[in-house]
């Protein structure tokens, strides 16, 4: 390289961006594996194959004496370029004839860089090291703990995101917890709906209210404040969300919003069906449902044989004879709930599965009776 720059006087030095430096403050990758290459002169491509393999090294040799008659071509056209500045400093001729040469000289270099990359990648089979992949971060578990999001229409809780909540609704009778129900929703069809229930839940709103209405073969009714079927909730009447698509149809386990005659009238009440009947059929396209009975079957089942009286009304037998009190409804994130789930379920099995009996210990045998013997004659 030092060779190549002799040639130039120190006035166009300076005004010369060759490959091999004074270029781009930043090259790219393919910049900066050419450059050196661009600089080596005959020796120093001979130097690069020497630290190929060593069965590379013979023909790295060979290609350096052909990269070392591309950089004698370079030099004669820097040549022309020394030859062009002896003229007029500002003819056009001069600065054409520059310009000329010193892409003739880019062009040589670049063969020299290119074939030294030929080189290389003969001598090493075309190898390349695989990418380095960035260890994937750890999943964090999630706490199973009820949130405390903020489920109004304004809040945090997008509803793209009402999907990844369950419900957990504990129930007692008479004062004593007979277990809990969990639901999931469906957001995508009733979202004004699922919004409105699960911040009532998280807001502790169904608490120590019960289920007043029961009917077998047909649903469950509670989350009144008043216990009658006439109370509302926190936050009025909402839109009513019907569909009469089999997806969503009331079959046992669907949770469903109660309402009066007019149909935007629900607000707090829901009913669960213990059924799939013709009944709860007729509900579809009348009565939003919006979610359904993952887990706590049993504890349905349990809540519908509950013994009912006359309602009062003459016309229908419904009410309980025992409180049937909602003791909790917390909201959990799915996830959570299933991983939780999960280690319930394992620790069942675990304290299901029958012990193992050691085994029976081998009994000494007992030791011969002495045999009577004869006196002696």
């Amino acid at each position: 390289m030092h060779s190549l720059l002799a040639l130039f006087p120190a006035s166009l030095l300076a005004a010369l961006p060759l490959a091999c430096g004074g270029g781009d403050p930043a090259p790219s990758s393919t910049q900066e594996s050419r450059a050196p290459a661009a600089a080596a002169d005959s020796g120093g491509a001979q130097n690069l194959a020497s630290g190929l393999a060593p069965g590379a090294q013979g023909q790295g040799r060979q290609q350096a004496q052909g990269a070392g008659g591309l950089e004698q071509a370079a030099a004669q056209a820097l040549d022309s370029l020394q030859e062009s500045a002896g003229g007029d400093a500002g003819s056009k001729q001069r600065r054409n004839q520059g310009q000329k040469a010193q892409q003739e000289a880019q062009a040589a270099a670049d063969q020299v860089a290119g074939r030294a990359e030929e080189v290389l990648q003969e001598a090493t089979g075309g190898r390349q090291d695989p990418p380095q992949q960035e260890p994937a971060a750890p999943e964090v578990e999630l706490e199973y703990k009820p949130v405390t999001l903020d489920f109004a229409p304004e809040g945090t809780v997008k509803d793209a995101n009402l999907d990844n909540f369950v419900v957990e609704m504990e129930v007692a009778v008479d004062g004593t917890s007979i277990g809990s129900m969990v639901f999931q929703f469906w957001p995508e069809k009733a979202p004004v709906t699922v919004r409105n229930f699960l911040r009532h839940c998280q807001e502790g709103f169904y608490n120590g209210l019960g289920f007043h209405r029961i009917m077998p073969g047909f649903m469950i009714q509670g989350g009144d404040p008043k216990g009658d079927g006439t109370g509302q909730g926190k936050y009025g009447r909402i839109k009513g969300e019907f569909s009469t698509d089999a997806k969503y149809s009331h079959v046992y386990g669907v949770i469903s919003m109660a309402r009066s005659q007019a149909p935007n009238s629900a607000s707090c009440q829901f009913f669960i069906c213990n059924a799939s009947s013709p009944s709860t059929k007729n509900l579809d396209g009348g009565y939003a449902s919006f979610g359904q009975l993952i887990w706590g079957k049993p504890v349905l089942d349990q809540i519908s044989k509950v013994p009912v009286v006359d309602n009062g009304s003459g016309r229908e037998v419904s009410k309980p004879t025992k409180k049937v009190t909602i003791a909790r409804a917390d909201v959990y994130r799915k996830k959570a709930w299933q991983a939780e789930e999960e280690r319930r379920k394992a620790k069942r099995q675990q304290e299901e599965a029958p012990k193992e009996q050691p085994a029976p210990q081998p009994q000494p045998k007992p030791a011969p009776e002495p045999q009577a013997q004869e006196d002696p004659q």
